[in-house]
């Protein structure tokens, strides 16, 4: 399947965006600094969430296609 190679490059690049974006809040006055290091810690961890959950859901997918697979040969 394509999707999961597609999947892990969309993940660099909402990674990479996420971080770049977070030096935005530098640009802000005070409360800028304490969004740009909330955005650069917690948002990397939130598009890895994403990430994992969509996989885990195609991995769940997959395994019951094989197991209706197997069950339908019989």
């Amino acid at each position: 399947m394509w999707i999961e190679p597609i999947l892990k490059v969309v993940y660099y690049i909402a990674t990479i965006f996420v971080i770049l974006f977070s030096f935005t809040f530098l640009a802000l006055g005070g409360v800028g600094v304490l969004s740009f290091f909330l955005c650069l810690i917690l948002g990397p961890i939130g598009v890895r969430l994403a990430y994992e959950m969509t996989m885990m859901f195609i991995m769940i997918w997959r395994n019951t296609r094989d197991i209706a697979d197997k069950v339908a040969k019989k």
